[in-house]
């Protein structure tokens, strides 16, 4: 059996790892995306969120901040983000849930800054959703 390359490892590593964030959610395919061009970005659509009514909210991810909660301005204008999820970019998909159901239930608490830790070790996490021990041996 060929072993997968980088590239390809760190493909299905993202999408892995977005589409496992949206399952444990409940968000349905089509709610949410994931842009492996090179810009390593996700969208997940959030259901109406209480402390945003009538709002459309997300969870948006890079390698460079992590989770963060976005939400529509209301003017027609692009999302504004309104908090960060924590201290780690590439939180498990059950720690996502964890923060949305705080958010839901009491408000939970937003961080002000995106999480620690670099670009690289962002991308060496999601790659490990890729089925191969070690993840990827270098990332751009």
């Amino acid at each position: 059996m060929e072993r997968p390359s980088g590239d390809e490892v760190m493909v299905r590593g993202f999408t892995r790892y977005i589409e496992q964030v949206a399952q444990e959610l409940g968000i349905p395919e089509g709610k949410w995306a994931a842009r492996d061009d090179g810009a390593w970005e996700a969208y997940v659509g959030i259901p109406e969120l209480e402390l945003y009514p009538g709002r459309e909210v997300a969870l948006v991810w890079t390698p460079d901040e992590g989770w963060a909660l976005a939400v529509e301005t209301g003017s027609g204008e692009d999302m504004i983000l309104a908090g960060y999820l924590g201290s780690t970019r590439v939180p498990p998909p059950s720690a996502v849930r964890a923060f949305m159901d705080r958010l839901r239930h009491d408000g939970g608490a937003l961080r002000t800054t995106p999480a620690r830790g670099t670009r690289e070790d962002a991308l060496r996490a999601v790659a490990d959703y890729g089925g191969v021990a070690g993840g990827v041996a270098a990332v751009e």
